[in-house]
């Protein structure tokens, strides 16, 4: 099974077993589902990547793709590959200036972009790009009247490959075949949630490593199906979508829009879904919210048929058998209530179900094992790749799992877990100072994640070692944890918790589900005019202190949140307060809301806020408002 050591050799070697027996990639087009077989995947790679070729792509090139998660990203990728080059991905959200360091940074020599609103952004900063050779275009929506000498479109990159084989024979076919497993086959570019985003440089054989643990969580995986839905500009889909779907092999759908997600997950029902938590968390919020909207006899019927999936989770969680009566009542609890609920979230298939990259509050899990639908938690990350995940019989939320074979983990003096193995990145591009401070000369890397093991050898994550607070008294906490059982709440989007040495509580800035309470306010017969209103209004500050003051039952009194202030406006990965996978970047955080932080600390009661707001298209507007602070 593990002969191949790149993909495109597996993709060689799936047209050559499958040809166009299977289906290896479907897309949604106008609301129809259009197949590729493997004959198709392949070919039109091969066609694609000898386009790459005749354009002036060479070996230890780099392309740069930016666009929805679509067959044209994975092909592209994989045509570079293919031809001895790698690719670096880029998030559809990312500003101008963004795209720019990471392009700079990386080499990029050419750039595979969807669409004109991808298009514009390398038009504006592609002077400021050396060696730019080619922007190849996928969709020519609004791009036909262009007058741009560097534009191609995928289809043209195509045909020049077709030409070019004529009197190439074979070379496509000769530049797999030298292909190594050692060779860099992606960069990608972390969160940077402290600071510039650094390029992880990983080979075929660092992604592979997934694949092949997955075949650890023994569950067969050939021929499901699966929805590609999250950027390959994360870690995470190159592992599952990219790399997966190559090696078990899986079939790949792609959805028609970002906005038709919950849809196609519905009609596709995958066997295999592997989401970020803000996603599950999403799903969650999704249920509770529509569940508040619907009769009150089928509100009873919900309570009823999760109330039993709580207690059949619980004495799960505590190693117990159900009654016989109990797994009568569960019985008819999912066919009533349940399996409505999982089909309702396109999930009533869902075999392996997954989530990674950050913490998701156990409040989550439970949730959906109640409903009948196990999520296991895989831990790892973009340089230390797959470390360890949760069994199938693994119920205790609270860890991440146990290590996969050929990982070594252990915990420092410090409190923070190291890895170490073959999966471990191969350097940070262009920096070998960050790499060595990462990497210890035992080969030990340094994750910065805080954290413990137990009896079991399970790993417990904690937090990221910097972002654990001492208060003045000395206790620690973890902010992340507070902020992950917040954010189960219907009617909480985001939240940012604050406690450090000079601070003897805990305080928190939220930020409103605008839609899920707009609904809530519209069903009270209440009004409000813009997000700065809604968030200000008597009852919603209520409904947030109701929800903080449940999750505060459960925290030590050191660590409940003590006050809050509900925010104008939603945290903005375009103002830098977020990651492009959501992630807080603290350090900005700390900076642009400090006033706000010490109003809360100084005993003021509110607190007027004039702020700039930078809008998608790049407009700055201001926002002025007078913001409450609220007492628990």
């Amino acid at each position: 099974m593990y002969q191949n050591d790149t993909l495109p050799k597996i993709l060689r070697d799936n047209y050559q077993k499958f040809g166009d027996k299977k289906v290896a990639l479907r897309k949604k087009k106008f609301g129809i589902w259009q197949e590729y077989t493997w004959k198709d995947y392949f070919e039109t790679v091969k066609d694609f990547s000898l386009g790459l070729v005749k354009l002036g792509f060479e070996q230890g090139n780099l392309a740069a793709i930016v666009g929805d998660t679509d067959p044209e990203w994975f092909i592209a990728e994989l045509s570079a590959q293919a031809v001895g080059g790698k690719c670096v991905g880029l998030f559809t959200d990312g500003l101008p200036s963004e795209l720019e360091y990471i392009i700079v940074h990386a080499g990029a020599t050419l750039v595979v972009a969807k669409d004109q609103e991808q298009v514009d952004k390398i038009i504006e900063i592609k002077d400021r790009i050396l060696n730019l050779k080619k922007i190849i275009y996928w969709e020519d929506k609004g791009l036909w009247n262009y007058d741009e000498p560097l534009l191609i479109s995928f289809d043209e990159v195509k045909r020049l490959g077709k030409e070019f084989e004529k009197s190439n024979q074979g070379l496509f076919e000769q530049r797999i075949e030298e292909g190594k497993g050692d060779d860099i086959a992606v960069l990608c570019y972390t969160s940077g949630t402290t600071g510039q985003p650094k390029g992880v440089s990983l080979s075929h054989e660092n992604i592979l490593h997934y694949a092949r643990v997955l075949c650890e969580l023994k569950e067969p995986l050939e021929g499901v199906d699966y929805l590609a839905y999250t950027s390959p500009a994360w870690i995470f889909e190159q592992w599952v979508g990219v790399c997966g779907g190559l090696f078990f092999p899986m079939v790949v759908h792609f959805c028609e829009e970002p906005e038709t997600v919950i849809h196609d997950i519905r009609e596709i029902a995958p066997s295999f879904l592997m989401l970020g938590p803000r996603q599950w968390e999403s799903f969650a919020r999704t249920v509770q919210v529509k569940i508040k909207d619907t009769s009150w006899w089928k509100r009873i019927f919900y309570n009823w048929g999760m109330g039993v999936g709580y207690r059949i989770s619980s004495l799960l969680q505590e190693g117990k058998s159900p009654s016989w009566w109990l797994k009568v009542y569960h019985t008819l609890a999912d066919l009533f209530v349940l399996r409505a609920l999982r089909d309702r979230l396109g999930i009533s298939h869902g075999k392996l179900l997954l989530t990674g990259s950050a913490s998701m509050s156990p409040d989550i899990f439970r949730f959906f094992h109640a409903m009948g639908a196990f999520i296991r938690i895989i831990y790892g990350g973009t340089e230390a790749n797959v470390v360890c995940g949760t069994g199938s019989q693994d119920y205790g939320f609270e860890t991440v799992g146990r290590a996969f074979p050929g990982v070594e983990v252990k915990i420092s003096k410090e409190r923070e877990i190291l890895v170490r193995g073959k999966q471990v990145f191969k350097g940070y591009h262009m920096d070998p100072e960050a790499t060595a401070k990462r990497i210890d000369h035992e080969g030990w890397f340094h994750t910065g994640d805080a954290g413990t093991i137990n009896d079991k050898e399970e790993i417990i994550f904690w937090d990221r070692l910097e972002e654990l607070m001492e208060l003045t008294g000395g206790e620690r906490f973890s902010p992340q944890y507070i902020e992950t059982k917040l954010r189960f709440s219907p009617y909480i989007e985001d939240t940012y918790v604050i406690g450090d040495k000079d601070k003897g509580y805990v305080t928190a800035i939220v930020s409103i589900d605008f839609s899920n309470v707009a609904k809530w306010l519209e069903e009270r017969n209440l009004t409000f005019t813009t997000f700065v209103d809604l968030s200000q209004k008597p009852e919603v500050r209520m409904v947030v202190k109701g929800e903080i003051e449940k999750i505060n039952r459960s925290l030590p009194d050191f660590a409940k949140i003590k006050k809050f202030i509900n925010l104008h406006k939603s945290f903005d990965a375009d103002e830098a307060e977020l990651t492009r996978t959501r992630k807080l970047k603290r350090a900005t955080m700390s900076q642009r809301y400090e006033s706000i932080i010490q109003a809360m600390y100084q005993g003021e009661k509110s607190y007027h806020v004039d702020a700039s707001v930078t809008y998608r298209d790049g407009r700055k507007g201001m926002v002025s408002a007078e913001l409450a602070i609220n007492e628990i």
